[in-house]
């Protein structure tokens, strides 16, 4: 079992370590540390997710956020219709194809991203996986109570062959501390003792009221400063503007002007410790 915790971070473990008591036994009876990276932007589970099921980086597997450019170069919802695969398969894929298609491979989320932890269609097209999913925004203990249901409706464990059941929550650490005891202890009665549990952060986003900026103030400013106000931004996500190529083209503007805008948006303060075009990322990748 792979357990994702959505929005924890070492930092949030430091700051309230009183609060996880549950946590704090796995990392005592088996192997754990505090001082591993996700090896990209905490603020958006979507590539973090991805890595814990590929093991590998954002860079390696494609899922860079919850929005993705397509082949046609179209934005698209990670995971989603449009959206492209992971570049790289992730083990519960890699099970399946190993092993003939017999093992089961179940997910419990509340949004697309936590797709990235099963993966699906990297070797068979519309792969039978048992995957619910609850409303964005379910609580720990909604979610761990259907995978409490999924456990007893599909034989997990029940053969010498692997299943992985992956369940991705989202909340503060003593809320999805008791919630992770409560999986643990359905997990002991459907399968037994010998089930391997994998835990792990995707990194803290940032509270409410340490300075945050809204994104859509942000995005008005953003758009009233750059000359002849076009709309420039397509979307936004976590860490990311998407910029309308074709109104650039059309307003013969370069994606430096919105940089240099963005990066002087602070007035008194600074909003952004540095911004650049996505074609920097992937020289840099190569040079």
């Amino acid at each position: 079992m792979v357990v994702a915790l959505k929005g924890v971070g070492s930092e949030a473990l430091v700051t309230r370590s009183g609060s996880w008591p549950t946590l704090r036994r796995l990392m005592e009876r088996g192997a754990a540390t505090l001082e591993g990276t996700t090896g990209s932007v905490s603020s958006d589970p979507a590539g973090p997710l991805t890595t814990l099921g590929t093991g590998g980086l954002p860079s390696e597997h494609g899922i860079t956020g919850t929005l993705v450019r397509n082949e046609e170069r179209e934005l698209a919802a990670a995971w989603g219709p449009r959206s492209p695969i992971n570049v790289i398969a992730t083990l519960a894929e890699d099970l399946d194809e190993d092993l003939g298609q017999d093992p089961l491979i179940g997910l419990v989320g509340s949004a697309p991203v936590d797709r990235g932890l099963i993966g699906g269609d990297w070797y068979v097209e519309h792969d039978k996986d048992e995957v619910t999913m609850l409303p964005e925004g379910s609580s720990p203990a909604r979610l761990v109570e259907s995978a409490s249901e999924m456990l007893r409706r599909i034989p997990l464990g029940e053969d010498d062959v692997p299943d992985l059941l992956a369940v991705a929550l989202e909340g503060r650490p003593d809320g999805v501390d008791a919630s992770l005891s409560r999986l643990l202890e359905a997990v002991s009665q459907q399968v037994g003792p010998d089930a391997l549990v994998v835990v792990a952060g995707t990194g803290g986003y940032v509270d409410a009221g340490t300075g945050i900026v809204d994104a859509g103030h942000l995005l008005r400013r953003l758009e009233r400063r750059v000359p002849e106000r076009p709309q420039v931004v397509e979307a936004v996500s976590p860490g990311e503007l998407f910029l309308d190529q074709e109104v650039l083209a059309a307003q013969q503007l370069s994606a430096d002007v919105v940089l240099e805008e963005l990066l002087d948006l602070g007035d008194d303060r600074l909003v952004f410790a540095d911004a650049f075009p996505s074609l920097a990322v992937t020289f840099g990748r190569f040079c």
